[in-house]
């Protein structure tokens, strides 16, 4: 396994494409490549990593190379990762996951997908617009569309190149640009960027104070339809609390506020467009047999097209069976510490359980 960056794959692809290294085609064609054997179901070597976020509240927004959360630790105690739709659960523990319902930072629920990591707030006292701002000159001029909810409770149309459309576009400057419409709570949705040398933040500005109150997003430079990850952790801002091992409590040591969680995740495809940006396939071979069955397909040679992709595929599990060797055991997961299988070795407990 090894960590290539875009410009170390170039030539090669370049080759593979018949074209010059310098043709833009060869960027989107490593790009493709990627992305495709990033959708897989199995996870190819180096697309997860762990991370620690430091938080005082149960909302999380995660960063834009994470595609999903595998397992989360809270003060060391490994938590349950659940999907959005735990909460529509039709009993007790559905709901909102309340701490007093046993949820002491100890589950993890899918909240979908945002466009920032936080959103406007505003009241009838003290309306919010969005502030746009570009952090370097270069970028002044480029344009952004915001697609939001305004405090009337309706969508925002304007007329877009002639057109009219859903959104509202401003123009990038380091400044600041204000939305024409105030906005409703949560009212930002979506949101369409052009391609900046530079961040881009946006801010909730107070209108009656005449001031930024809150940054809500920082975009990075590629960025162009910015797109997250959102988890909500509840009981994330009480202490670490009393935890339980089979029949013995144990009063862990409080953890530091704002609360630290560890997240082991699954990255997803990120858009490499300068010769240093990092591919999360760390295979050569692999992402040159994609680009090739890739242009197998745009000549209509399907058959040859799916051997080479197949060809792809055999390479990156062959690189992750070789990443995790055989001298891993195989642990079973399951909700609670006190579920064992009959006959099957707990590398937890040290022995074997039955049910």
């Amino acid at each position: 396994m090894r960590r290539l960056i875009l410009g170390e794959v170039k030539k090669d692809a370049a080759e593979y494409l018949g074209v010059c290294e310098n043709d833009e085609v060869v960027v989107r064609r490593i790009n493709q490549a990627q992305e495709r054997l990033l959708n897989r179901a199995v996870d190819p070597a180096g697309s997860w990593q762990r991370f620690q976020i430091c938080h005082g509240t149960t909302c999380l927004v995660l960063p834009r190379q994470v595609r999903h959360v595998k397992a989360f630790w809270r003060c060391s105690q490994p938590g349950l990762v659940l999907s959005e739709w735990f909460e529509a659960l039709g009993y007790w523990n559905g709901g909102v996951g309340m701490v007093e319902d046993g949820c002491d930072g100890n589950r993890l629920i899918d909240q979908g997908t945002v466009c920032s990591f936080d959103n406007v707030v505003s009241s009838d006292t003290d309306p919010r617009r969005i502030q746009v701002v570009a952090t370097n000159p270069a970028d002044a001029g480029k344009q952004i569309t915001l697609r939001y909810i305004d405090a009337y409770g309706n969508r925002v149309y304007t007329e877009i190149d002639g057109v009219v459309q859903e959104g509202e576009r401003l123009t990038l400057s380091t400044t600041g640009t204000l939305t024409a419409s105030n906005v409703a709570t949560n009212g930002l949705y979506h949101v369409v960027k052009a391609m900046t040398n530079y961040p881009v933040r946006l801010y909730s500005y107070s209108t009656t104070l005449g001031v930024q109150v809150a940054q809500i997003a920082l975009y990075e430079p590629s960025e162009t339809v910015p797109i997250y990850r959102a988890v909500k952790v509840p009981g994330l801002d009480g202490g670490c609390g009393v935890h339980h091992h089979h029949d013995a409590q144990t009063t862990e040591e409080e953890c530091p506020r704002p609360q630290p969680i560890t997240l082991a995740v699954r990255l997803q495809h990120v858009p490499a467009l300068q010769d240093n940006d990092p591919l999360v396939i760390g295979n050569l071979y692999a992402l040159l047999l994609m680009i090739r069955g890739q242009e197998l397909r745009r000549r209509n040679e399907p058959a040859l097209a799916q051997e080479a992709e197949a060809q792809a595929v055999a390479e990156i599990d062959g690189e992750i069976a070789a990443y995790l060797g055989d001298g891993n055991s195989p642990v079973i997961r399951t909700p609670d510490r006190e579920t064992w299988g009959g006959a099957v070795f707990n590398p937890i407990g040290g022995g074997y359980g039955y049910w």
